[in-house]
């Protein structure tokens, strides 16, 4: 087990380690590329010293047309699931559906996927 921190170190280094291109805001790198938000604490386990800790992964595709940003997003999605499906302890949540969001001054095609893992209180 390990700490909120350690856990979100452990989620960025497994996904740099698997090819996404990660970045600690939006806009700061080219699409495709995906960013890590905290996603809130469970802390219905703290009387066993742990919490869940929810993680919400946004994966950006560049401002092409529709259906090469959409292909470009689901193909991001599909590496950073199976990534995450890799990390022992590490469960997948929801993937939202295909999203239009200003970022930067631009449009651009988003998903968010939620992740979770318990870490030490």
């Amino acid at each position: 087990m390990t700490t909120l921190a350690g856990a979100r170190s452990a989620l960025g280094t497994a996904l740099s380690t698997g090819g996404v291109t990660l970045s600690d805001a939006p806009g700061r790198v080219a699409p495709p590329v995906a960013l890590i938000f905290g996603g809130g604490i469970d802390p219905s386990h703290a009387m066993r010293r742990e919490m869940l800790a929810t993680f919400r992964i946004t994966a950006v595709a560049g401002r092409a047309d529709a259906t090469a940003m959409s292909a470009a997003l689901g193909e991001l999605v599909l590496k950073i699931l199976a990534v995450v499906n890799g990390l022992a302890g590490w469960v997948v949540g929801n993937v939202s559906p295909d999203l239009e969001r200003s970022i930067a001054g631009g449009q651009y095609l988003t998903a968010d996927i939620s992740v979770s893992t318990f870490v030490s209180v």
